[in-house]
């Protein structure tokens, strides 16, 4: 019998969201797993959407400051409700959860509670400022969720995986979950290694650019090689690929080259291991994979180590 799974799905009425409801259903087995669809009150929500719980909140009962808020969360529920009627839910088990904080602290909050296996949203959009000073939501949950968290970028499923790896305990863990999808949607899976620039001994001209890559190039495949053979790729059709950058060039910075590989090779979604930072230091450096997010060409699945904590902000 297939373990039971969980779901958390990001829902704000937008297509993007659409998009993520969608996916999340298609991932879950109706047998047996379960989805939480949860909505904040205090998102991005579309003015007309806003407008129109509100107006059912405050015509419900007559207005009392004391209930205000208690009717807006049932108006939303209710609204959210008749919104999950045009989806084709099938036996899911299927719960809604609308509440008024932020909304990647009840994305989180309720993948907590229910100990998700998983958290879906769809890829926002917001400016060049905005991202680096405040963060989207998916941003956030990247960073912040211990659980894997996938940001849809539209309504095809996986048929094609980049699976970027630098060896780590992370990177492992997202092998396995893109091992999994790709089992799941007969996908085809790309697994990277990239190597990022040469060493400061190369560019003093100990070696020539050429003579490091060759050098560069055979440590690395040996290094790929050990990697997989230690993993479980039965059941997935794979191929692996190294990526070399010359030093000093900008797309040498490992989240340029995955981007790029992933426009390469035309892929549905890329599936990386995350660390986490928090306070100064995420504003100012952030990781890859929120590097990534920044500028994505396709979805995008992060996935934490087993050993992952953040004290969150």
């Amino acid at each position: 019998m297939t373990t039971p799974k969980t779901f958390i799905i990001g829902y704000d009425f937008s297509a993007q969201a659409r998009h993520a409801l969608q996916m999340g259903l298609r991932l879950a087995d109706a047998a047996h797993d379960r989805v939480i669809v949860v909505t904040s009150l205090q998102g991005h929500l579309d003015r007309d959407v806003l407008h129109a719980i509100q107006h059912d909140a405050e015509a419900s009962h007559a207005r009392t400051d004391l209930y205000a808020s208690e009717r807006l969360i049932q108006a939303g529920e209710q609204r959210l409700r008749a919104e999950l009627d045009g989806f084709h839910l099938g036996d899911t088990q299927v719960r809604v959860e609308v509440g008024l904080g932020r909304p990647w602290e009840l994305i989180l909050e309720a993948a907590d509670n229910y100990e998700a296996d998983l958290i879906v949203v769809g890829v926002t959009g917001l400016g060049t400022l905005e991202r680096w000073v405040v963060g989207s939501t998916s941003e956030r949950l990247v960073r912040q969720s211990r659980w894997p968290v996938m940001v849809v970028a539209g309504e095809q499923a996986p048929r094609t995986i980049l699976c970027p790896v630098d060896f780590s305990p992370a990177s492992s863990a997202a092998l396995a979950e893109a091992v999994e999808l790709g089992r799941r949607f007969d996908s085809l899976l790309h697994i990277v290694h990239a190597v990022p620039s040469a060493p400061s001994f190369a560019e003093v001209g100990a070696f020539d650019d050429d003579s490091w890559k060759e050098a560069a190039g055979k440590q690395a495949a040996a290094q790929l090689d050990a990697f997989l053979a230690e993993q479980d790729l039965t059941g997935v059709q794979w191929e692996r690929h190294l990526r070399l950058a010359r030093s000093g060039e900008v797309a040498a910075l490992p989240d340029a080259l995955i981007v790029a590989s992933a426009a390469e090779l035309k892929v549905d979604l890329i599936c990386m291991g995350s660390i986490g930072r928090s306070g100064l230091q995420a504003v100012l450096i952030g990781n890859t994979a929120e590097r990534v997010l920044r500028n994505l060409p396709c979805s995008l699945l992060t996935v934490k180590s087993d050993d992952f904590s953040l004290k969150r902000a």
